[in-house]
């Protein structure tokens, strides 16, 4: 039977995965690809690319400079964010719609459990 302590077993391992594999401990670019459907399945990992693009996207001679420890030559900061968290400016507005889905099936799915699932013992 359902219980709190299951409950509570189960988010752990969820809130584990997500955030193991949300792409900002370890990348994508460095994930063995039998790991990368997590990353994609984890919706930390939408929330990081929505944001990160936004924040960090840079076009021009304004841009912010970074020196890469071991490089020859600074980068970009966008260059660099991008090329090891395999971001992409044109695709924000796909992140933040897969999140607007993702929050909506969360909600169907919780109204649809408090409206036929009973756990009560009568």
């Amino acid at each position: 039977l359902p219980s709190e302590q299951t409950a509570h077993v189960f988010g752990s391992v969820y809130s584990l995965a997500t955030n193991m594999f949300c792409g900002f401990m370890v990348p994508i670019t460095s994930m063995p690809a039998m790991w990368q459907w997590l990353y994609w399945a984890a919706p930390l990992s939408w929330v990081l690319q929505a944001l990160m693009s936004t924040q960090f996207y840079c076009k021009g001679e304004s841009c912010p400079l970074t020196q890469i420890p071991g490089a020859s030559h600074a980068v970009t900061v966008w260059d660099y964010v991008s090329t090891n968290f395999a971001l992409h400016y044109e695709r924000r507005w796909i992140c933040v719609g897969i999140l607007v889905g993702a929050h909506v099936i969360v909600q169907a799915a919780t109204l649809l459990g408090l409206r036929f699932v009973c756990h009560l013992k009568r």
